[in-house]
């Protein structure tokens, strides 16, 4: 385990622009941070390679990845090794925690999925006589587990993995699934080679099918997932050469942009603001609109030989955690990003995320220039701006915990 110290102030980020201007004051809404991620710790599983996943347990104080036949837990704070789960026979491809904390999901290439208890890491149960992999998601309730087997869907109770409900979902094979954040729908991607590269959304828990589109997602879609406030459908593939990501309007399919990056893997923050997304990059961006708040180099795109990469964020989005080939898992600091500045009962309210959860609100007369502090240190993700000063630009810097 190798921790690495944290930069308390960093540079500016030269493509930022201000997303408010009133009143003589702007708000800098680019991510102050270095050019790389900043470190909090970076370690390589004992179990072998990791493939296309990693997941941070709800309440953020873990992360899971996988390698060969074992599932790796990390303390999110330090990175120190907690347990290591073992009892798949071949190597694992999908993990995913219950939305309540209380169990951890793992898809193996051995046809199985387990289901783990978070408290202890004992098995719960084992599904067996699936396909390799199977992609799995869990409803927002944590009552019920989506588990995609060959061509078909499945709907499994949570509690013991009985089976609830089938339908066919493709010619292909489901390659991705995500719950709608009230549980009403379940969004589908397929791979197997082009045969079907439709993304969908189906009536949960009947199956009905809501609609389908074609994507830029040549190959396959790997990775679908939706906004926070359930009005967008994300989809990506497991390969950077099939297509770039795209976002789709939930309630009709309708195409809403298709982003200048192909993914391996992606997550939103809990307030719904950023989106992070891995592929030869690591890049967080806007979720309202698209723009890049930051974008670090993440090497070439990762080969055969060390696999696709997974990526998720902190409930309270201070980290993010990044898994790659040969068992690496690195957790970083998310840049903070100023996302709104507005008026709220005669005052002008500034709110950002990202950071450390210690900021301090820096103010300059003139840009660029130096910067001075403004009040004191801030334990929130908002701070209120005095309307009184004119030429003045506004800054939230993190600083260390």
């Amino acid at each position: 385990m190798k921790p690495v110290g944290k930069t308390a102030r960093a540079s500016l980020d030269p493509t930022a622009k201000p997303i408010l201007c009133a009143v003589a004051l702007c708000f800098l809404h680019g991510a102050w941070a270095q050019d790389s991620p900043q470190i909090v710790w970076q370690g390589v599983a004992t179990n072998g390679y990791v493939l296309n996943s990693v997941a941070i347990s709800p309440d953020g104080l873990y992360a899971a990845s996988h390698g060969s036949n074992g599932i790796q837990i990390w303390r999110m704070a330090d990175g120190a090794g907690v347990r290591s789960l073992v009892g798949h026979t071949f190597w694992i491809g999908e993990l995913a925690y219950s939305p309540d904390g209380v169990y951890l999901a793992s898809g193996s290439g051995d046809g199985t999925v387990k289901v783990w208890r978070t408290s202890n890491g004992s098995l719960a149960y084992t599904i067996s006589n699936l396909v390799q992999a199977p992609p799995i998601a869990f409803s927002p309730d944590s009552a019920t587990l989506a588990i995609g087997v060959g061509s078909e869907i499945q709907l499994r109770g949570v509690a013991d993995g009985s089976l609830k409900g089938s339908w066919v979902a493709t010619p292909g094979l489901v390659a991705a699934l995500a719950f709608s954040p009230d549980g009403t729908l379940l969004a589908s991607g397929a791979g197997a080679r082009g045969r079907d590269t439709a993304l969908k959304t189906w009536q949960v828990p009947d199956g009905t099918l809501r609609w389908s589109v074609p994507t830029a997602q040549a190959y396959s879609i790997g990775v679908v997932a939706f906004s926070r406030d359930g009005r967008l459908v994300l989809s990506g593939s497991d390969y950077l050469y099939s297509g770039p990501m795209q976002a789709w309007r939930s309630s009709d399919g309708a195409l809403v942009t298709t982003f200048p990056e192909s993914v391996y893997s992606l997550a939103f923050s809990a307030d719904g603001t950023m989106l992070v997304s891995v592929g030869t990059n690591i890049t967080f961006w806007s979720a309202a609109d698209g723009r890049v708040v930051k974008r670090y180099p993440d090497g070439p795109y990762a080969g055969p030989n060390q696999g696709p990469k997974g990526i998720a964020m902190t409930p309270d989005g201070y980290r993010f955690a990044r898994s790659r080939g040969f068992g690496e898992v690195l957790v970083g600091t998310v840049p903070v990003w100023i996302h709104s500045a507005a008026r709220q009962n005669g005052q002008l309210v500034l709110r950002w995320v990202g950071g450390t959860g210690r900021y301090q609100l820096q103010r300059t007369s003139a840009f660029p220039a130096d910067w001075h502090d403004e009040g004191g240190i801030l334990t929130t993700n908002a701070a209120v701006v005095p309307t009184g000063a004119s030429k003045s630009f506004y800054r939230v810097v993190s600083l260390p915990q």
